[in-house]
């Protein structure tokens, strides 16, 4: 599935292509996901992307990464990076408020 995370475009093989790494909260647990792609709906954006779920073994788990995402450019890059952002302070948010 060579397809930019953002803007669903596809990548042509043997094309520059730009990684972005995420962390998930606590409690949520992705070991039976490990090396497949899953989708996020992200609610702000009104818009699904795909994510691959690191295996235990990976370089991008040993930095510290739960998922990747893949791009086409620094500037979907970016973006994603952006509206990830936006969406885990949505949560916050909530999580903030509901124990008020």
């Amino acid at each position: 599935m060579n397809v930019c995370a953002w803007c669903k475009k596809k990548i042509p093989k043997n094309c520059e292509v730009f990684g972005l790494g995420a962390k998930v909260g606590k409690g949520i647990d992705l070991k039976g996901q490990e090396g497949e792609i899953i989708s996020l709906f992200l609610v702000l954006a009104d818009k699904t992307v795909p994510a691959t779920v690191t295996t235990f073994n990976s370089e991008a788990k040993k930095n510290g990464y739960d998922l990747m995402f893949m791009t086409c450019s620094q500037s979907c890059a970016k973006s994603l990076k952006n509206n990830l952002q936006k969406e885990k302070d949505l949560l916050l948010e909530i999580i903030k408020f509901d124990k008020n």
